[in-house]
């Protein structure tokens, strides 16, 4: 039954909607299905240019000649499936915050400096860069009342 659908150089890319990273994670998953539903679905990719067939025979080969990677153990499998489980409920994820203010308005949450010259300045000024027009230097005076924006 299988043969008719199957050939040699085809690829299965999914079984019932889940990916196969692997022959063992493929073979699970038929079986699995096999035994409940006595059906299965797959994404079988084929290739049918002959170019496509060289570039699959060349990757089979080259894959022949690879050493076989050495399998996990289950203390580290099932390491790993609790970690994924709980990066899945949100484990680890930063609370989204702004990182660019609006000029104009001040940041309520802004540690602010406050720069005391005494009687005889009543404002300091600092004129950042080397903007020359008249408009682009009152955008970027800075008074006595500096706001640090930090960004993390």
């Amino acid at each position: 039954m299988v043969a008719e659908t199957m050939k040699v150089l085809d690829r299965i890319c999914d079984v019932n909607s889940h990916p196969v990273t692997d022959k063992d994670v493929c073979r699970t998953l038929i079986v699995k299905s096999l035994k409940n539903n006595g059906e299965v679905n797959m994404i079988i990719e084929r290739p049918i240019e002959p170019d496509a067939i060289t570039a699959m025979e060349n990757a089979l080969n080259a894959s022949k000649m690879q050493e076989p990677s050495v399998a996990l153990a289950p203390d580290v499998k099932s390491i790993l499936r609790r970690y994924n489980e709980k990066l899945k409920h949100g484990h680890g994820q930063m609370q989204p915050r702004k990182a660019l203010a609006d000029p104009n308005k001040g940041y309520a949450n802004a540690p602010r400096v406050n720069i005391d010259e005494g009687e005889t300045k009543s404002k300091i000024c600092l004129i950042i860069g080397s903007d020359t027009t008249k408009s682009q230097q009152a955008q970027l005076i800075v008074s006595h009342n500096i706001y640090i924006h930090k960004i993390v």
